[in-house]
């Protein structure tokens, strides 16, 4: 039933992405001190799908027309499509700036991370495959290690 869905789901679709505590993104309590909210609002979304969900009745008209011409070769310039949305748009640029920033900061907590295990072959080994898998990487991450 949809209680047990969001037991299962919850904690996966309400976690923050920032830091690695199991923080909440509402509340910002633990996930152990948030669990019958995250599984109440999980198990709303489940139940009410087709209204949370629901496509705009003109956006599924001037998709179909928009797909319907292309389907014919036709032109689709005079179709106008305005999507209202939450996202912020930023330029290709910008986007790969800010992957780069991330993958690159998410590296450097992983070799930090591995650097500071214990020392053993696990972490030999994880060494090596970090440094053959991001060799770009290494002569940077052992300067911001060493700061």
């Amino acid at each position: 039933d949809s209680h047990n869905l969001g037991l299962i789901f919850a904690p996966h679709l309400l976690k923050c992405n920032q830091g690695i505590n199991g923080t909440l993104c509402i509340g910002g309590g633990s996930i152990a001190d948030g669990i019958e909210d995250m599984v109440a609002y999980t198990e709303f979304i489940i139940n009410n799908s087709d209204t949370v969900f629901q496509v705009p009745k003109e956006l599924e008209i001037a998709a179909d027309r928009y797909q319907s011409r292309l389907n014919r070769g036709e032109s689709t310039d005079d179709i106008p499509v305005e999507i209202e949305s939450n996202c912020q748009k930023i330029s290709t640029n910008l986007h790969k700036q800010v992957v780069t920033n991330e993958t690159k900061m998410a590296l450097i907590n992983l070799y930090k991370s591995i650097q500071t295990m214990p020392d053993s072959k696990d972490k030999k080994d994880r060494l090596k495959k970090f440094e053959k898998q991001y060799p770009h990487y290494i002569m940077e991450l052992n300067n911001l290690s060493h700061s």
